[in-house]
């Protein structure tokens, strides 16, 4: 078996490796034949195969080289009909839904009515007045005098004629008359007077 050697400088090559460890020259062995290159055109330029378009929505004026036939024209990002269509009827279906809502709120909504403020006329002559508020549902008048429980309690009677009196303890009472309710508490020479009056 021969030894194979470097074509540039004689030096004994190493079987399997391509190149001369001394020179570096590539290494060809008798065996080995030139890499070919298959279907190289005469002329040595390049052959275009059948070139194809990257955008589907190329515009039917266009021609193209080969005759393929090409997809309708549209312009970029346009979405089709139908989805513009489907929109268009999504949307008109929120707006009656949103619609209808309000008209409901409203209609259900309560009628705001007044507020119920205590009869003017049940306020104990020269009180300070502690609380006085009202709303829909009634109102209620809180107020304290240095008058005594017997001297307040006689006014009321007299002013309010109540339907029902209830002596709670020595020093509370209660008496109503149809819708209005007062309470009256002596406590420390001082006392308080509360007056609900339901609408």
């Amino acid at each position: 078996m021969s030894e194979a050697r470097c074509a540039e400088c004689g030096t004994e090559l190493i079987p399997g490796t391509g190149f001369c460890r001394k020179c570096g020259a590539p290494a060809i062995s008798a065996l080995e034949q030139p890499t070919a290159i298959l279907d190289q055109p005469s002329d040595g330029t390049t052959k275009r195969l059948e070139p194809r378009s990257t955008n589907p929505y190329r515009e039917a004026s266009l021609d193209d080289p080969l005759g393929h036939e090409l997809p309708a024209a549209a312009p970029p990002g346009a979405r089709p009909r139908k989805f513009l269509f489907l929109g268009v009827l999504v949307l008109a279906a929120l707006a009656c839904v949103s619609i209808v809502g309000v008209v409901r709120s409203v209609l259900k909504s309560p009628v705001v009515q007044p507020s119920v403020r205590v009869d003017r006329s049940l306020m104990y002559p020269e009180a300070r007045v502690v609380v006085d508020m009202g709303d829909s549902g009634g109102g209620v008048l809180q107020m304290t005098t240095r008058d005594p429980l017997s001297k307040v309690q006689s006014w009321y009677v007299e002013q309010m004629k109540p339907d029902k009196v209830l002596q709670v303890t020595y020093n509370s009472t209660i008496m109503r008359k149809d819708k209005v309710m007062t309470t009256l508490i002596a406590e420390n020479d001082i006392t308080s007077i509360v007056i609900k009056q339901a609408r």
